[in-house]
């Protein structure tokens, strides 16, 4: 909660096509997390969830289909270099 309430922690969104139907969106509406989506107009492949963990620009943990549980997370922030 600490490092969220001091703006450490920022989540960002960004889904990939084929978008899912209006009103089916997975992230809430209400969020405060930056939420985008990627270009139609080019091909992309990737499996889904596909999670990075970035400290300072540079991505220190992935996740691949697998969402992290809170203690992981934690984990991967804390231990970043």
């Amino acid at each position: 909660e600490q490092l969220a309430a001091d703006d450490q922690i920022k989540f960002v969104f960004v889904e990939g096509p084929p978008y899912a139907p209006q009103g089916k969106d997975p992230v809430p509406a209400d969020t405060t997390a930056m939420v985008g989506r990627l270009d139609e107009s080019r091909q992309w492949i990737f499996e889904s969830p596909l999670i990075f963990l970035l400290k300072n620009g540079q991505m220190v943990k992935w996740w691949l289909v697998e969402y992290p549980d809170f203690d992981q997370l934690l984990e991967a922030i804390l231990t970043a270099e």
